[in-house]
Parts: C-alpha cells; structure tokens; sequence
C-alpha cells in the first residue's frame, strides 16, 4: 500500500475536459488509459490501491452503455451469428460498429460473397438485394466474423465524455470506492467534487421524455448526448 500523496487540484468536469482535448486531434478523443482514469480522479499514479475498482466500475460503465444504445462502441472482434428469422431481410444489422473490418460471412457454415458493408452504420447488405433465405433457400443460418468499435484514438468526443460522466457518477455513488455494495438504492441526484456540482432530473420527468423507458441511474445526466447513438433497425432501408 502506498503512502498518502497530494490530489489534483482541478475540478472533475477540468479533467475531463482536459482529457478530451489532449486527445481531440481530428479524429476525436482517446479511450482512456488508467493513469488517466486516476488523474481525472484526482488519485495519484503512484497510489494502486484501487486499480482493479476503477478497471472494473470503468469496464462496467462501457458495458451499461452499450447495453442501452443497443450496440457495441468498443472496439472489439465479434462472431455474430443471425437467426433465420432475421435472415429474411436483405440488411443485417451488425452489433458492434463503426465497422472497422469483416473477416468472413458463413451461411450454415460455408464461407459466402457476394454482400457488401456499410462500416460507419454497421449494415451488412447481400447482393442483389436477395436476402439469405431466398437466396439460399431453407432457414439458413448466418454467421458474420468482424471487427467493430471506434478506435482507441478515434472516439466521438461527445460520446467518451458522456461515457466518462456516467463512470464518474457510478464512481460517487460508491462513495470513490468502487465497492458497488456501498452504493445507495436511490437514483443519483447529484454530484459534486472540487467544488464542481452536476445536478440530474428527477427519473419521472427523464422517462417521460424518453418515451417511458427506465436506464440505470448512472446514465440519467447523458442520455440526450447518448441519444444519436442508439441503435436503429434495418427494416426497409
């Protein structure tokens, strides 16, 4: 265990800002590393204390949003495989996108061309316009091998800062623990620090304006940025 060390002075909202813009070149922001994560929280690099927490309650808010735009933003290799129930249409959908590269397409198992991706809003498109089940008759099933997700170095930068405040929300309510045990049952209201404060809506008046449909508390103070993110379907495109 390390000993105590000074914190850094500037406010959240500073630090993030400032991590932002170190990494706003002209393709965006950056995904945080640790030491970043730790300088925004004003904890000393040298103190690994909570390292594994922060890993975690990090890793953990990418995941809660993805889950609610409904799509992978991370950059990652997918195996995504495709229902014959969704094969019907000649557009798939992919999860994980801006597309960055498709390895193979396999209909029941034998690799396949003829399709065509549209990487920025993740669309797979077949030939023709024939969709898999008519053009290789049955209920065929589909399998898709890509690589999606924004780049460590080619992030929008509305979409990490709003990633970082839910992350930092999630950190306060554990009370900079991490520990997710110590975290109130109540929806997050507000946060404050270094003098800074975020106030969030009351749930009731967000979820009317969302058409009713609840998110985690952490994502109260973003969902508008997170918005032009979600997911949108295919059918009749």
């Amino acid at each position: 265990m390390t000993g105590p060390a000074s914190r850094d002075p500037r406010p959240i909202t500073e630090r993030i800002r400032a991590q932002l813009s170190a990494g706003a070149g002209s393709r965006g922001a950056t995904f945080p590393t640790l030491d970043e994560l730790k300088d925004m929280l004003g904890i000393p690099p040298g103190d690994t204390t909570l390292d594994d927490e922060i890993t975690d309650a990090f890793a953990a808010t990418v995941a809660i949003v993805e889950n609610y735009l409904g799509r992978g933003v991370a950059l990652k290799d997918e195996v995504q495989p495709f229902e014959p129930v969704e094969t019907r249409n000649p557009r798939l959908l992919l999860y994980r996108f801006p597309v960055q590269e498709v390895r193979s397409v396999t209909v029941d198992g034998g690799a396949v061309t003829g399709w065509r991706v549209f990487p920025a809003s993740g669309i797979l498109e077949w030939g023709r316009h024939c969709a898999p089940r008519y053009c290789y008759g049955g209920e065929p099933l589909v399998s898709v091998d890509y690589t999606g997700g924004y780049p460590d170095d080619g992030w929008p930068a509305d979409l990490m800062d709003a990633i970082l405040r839910a992350f930092f929300a999630r950190w306060h309510a554990t009370g900079d623990t991490g520990n997710t045990a110590d975290a109130g049952t109540r929806p997050i209201s507000s946060v404050s620090l270094d003098g800074s404060a975020v106030a969030f809506s009351e749930p009731g008046v967000n979820a009317a304006e969302y058409g009713g449909k609840p998110w985690p508390p952490e994502l109260q103070g973003v969902v508008a940025i997170l918005e032009p993110y979600r997911a949108r379907s295919v059918t009749g495109v």
